[in-house]
């Protein structure tokens, strides 16, 4: 498995960014954690307090640009795919030691062959539905409001476009 690797200066960053949210503060433990997603040539790191998502996208190369271009890159992507949760706390503290980039592995987070963190984290299926679909999230930051309870179908349709 290969690991997700982020230079130091641009997790710290997004570390003050997604603690801003204040789900570290949460009286729910799960949402202590960053749902961190690697896929459709995309590094997803995301929070959520069950209200609204902040969602933060790494680009780690040029998407492709034509259709037979992302057919080929498809399957790599499919290959190197990840799914999982990182405690807010861990990561932020990796960011902070680590010098040049930080290697975010399921259960460590490394600079070069340092480690920095292990940990452990609930399954990945216990936490909330937070992201559309992959293709669809621009890189940068983007914040997603989650809509709970009944849905407003005429808002919904407004957020489409």
């Amino acid at each position: 498995m290969l690991p997700i690797i982020l230079a130091a200066v641009a997790l710290k960053a997004a570390c003050v960014r997604l603690s801003a949210l204040g789900t570290h503060r949460s009286e729910n433990p799960l949402l202590h954690h960053v749902l961190v997603e690697r896929g459709a040539g995309r590094v997803i790191l995301a929070v959520t307090d069950l209200s609204a998502a902040l969602i933060f996208c790494h680009l780690p190369a040029p998407l492709p640009l034509t259709d037979f271009q992302r057919k080929l890159a498809a399957i790599q992507w499919r290959q190197s795919a990840l799914r999982f949760l990182v405690p807010l706390a861990d990561l932020r503290e990796a960011a902070r030691t680590a010098r040049g980039t930080v290697a975010i592995t399921p259960g460590e987070l490394l600079c070069g062959p340092l480690l920095l963190r292990r940990f452990t984290s609930p399954d990945i299926a216990e936490f909330p539905r937070i992201l559309p679909a992959l293709t669809s999230i621009a890189e940068g930051w983007s914040r997603r409001e989650i809509h709970v309870g009944r849905v407003d179908v005429g808002a919904l349709a407004a957020e489409a476009w």
